[in-house]
């Protein structure tokens, strides 16, 4: 890791001057690019490297992970952080009523199994939300008994995209772009 570190600081340090952030749109493509090393998608986003590199290193990067999550009604699962998140987790259990918000930089949220046992959604109207200003990227490997999923985008939040694998789709995928100027959502099916 080090070793990349001070790769990424040599090449930043020789970039940074001629490197400018046209728009919010243009810093996100770069946070979710620079989070894609973590996914073993470096090659993907390569042409980004120089960028990467002299604007968000030496950075901060917060990564959270469990073998099993349970979000339960009474316990939201919220993540607040002003940082670009990995959220990597086995498998997510959303009970009934439960749901998820996600506020920070970037982030990249990993889930082996996702299970929702119930196909009732949250009083807030979503199962998974981005109120943040940057991007989300949800990844699903396997859907387990989940007839429905609603992502959310809300006023002022960056952009969702889930992918979802073609040999495991979930059948109805419900989007909501709440508030003024939310951020879009898309939807992808992936071949595994």
């Amino acid at each position: 890791m080090t070793d990349f570190l001070s790769r990424a600081q040599a090449l930043g340090a020789a970039t940074s001057t001629t490197l400018t952030i046209k728009n919010q749109e243009d810093h996100d493509r770069i946070m979710q690019s620079m989070l894609s090393p973590a996914l073993a998608d470096a090659d993907k986003v390569q042409d980004y490297s120089p960028r990467i590199n002299a604007q968000e290193f030496p950075t901060q990067l917060a990564v959270y992970s469990l073998s099993d999550l349970i979000i339960q009604l009474d316990h939201p699962f919220i993540i607040n952080d002003t940082r670009p998140v990995v959220l990597n987790y086995g498998t997510v259990t959303i009970e009934n009523g439960a749901y998820i918000e996600v506020s920070s930089g970037a982030c990249n949220f990993l889930l082996d199994i996702l299970l929702k046992p119930s196909s009732t959604t949250s009083s807030k109207g979503y199962d998974i939300a981005n109120i943040g200003s940057g991007p989300l990227m949800i990844h699903v490997s396997q859907a387990i008994q989940v007839n429905d999923l609603v992502i959310a985008t809300t006023s002022g939040s960056g952009d969702v995209t889930i992918l979802i694998p073609k040999s495991n789709p979930v059948p109805n995928i419900i989007t909501h772009q709440l508030g003024t100027n939310p951020g879009k959502i898309t939807v992808v099916t992936r071949n595994d």
